[in-house]
């Protein structure tokens, strides 16, 4: 008789290690799953990022040609305001105000 009770304690101890094993395949699935779904929105997240900063350095580069364009029209100015520029007489030294 005690050896059946033995073996019957191994049986018991073998479904309580089988359960646990299925319990931890269940919930590392569930697991699983949550993780597959947070990827998914870093990944959107990640592209909608990647589209903020291309549309970033567009308006970085079109602020840098505005500056350049400013610069080159402040300079024409002022050679105009110093009188380089206009259309002169080849005789005469001084601007004749005609552009």
């Amino acid at each position: 008789m005690g050896e059946y009770v033995s073996l019957i304690e191994i049986g018991v101890q073998t479904a309580i290690f089988l359960t646990g094993g299925f319990v931890m395949v269940i919930r590392n699935d569930a697991t699983l799953k949550s993780f597959q779904k947070e990827m998914a929105s870093m990944q959107k997240e990640l592209s909608t990022l990647s589209q903020v900063v291309t549309k970033q350095a567009v308006q970085d580069e079109r602020i840098t040609e505005s500056s350049r364009r400013m610069t080159m029209l402040e300079q024409r100015v002022e050679d105009l305001r110093r009188g380089r520029g206009y259309v002169q007489d080849r005789e005469a030294s001084t601007v004749d105000r005609e552009y």
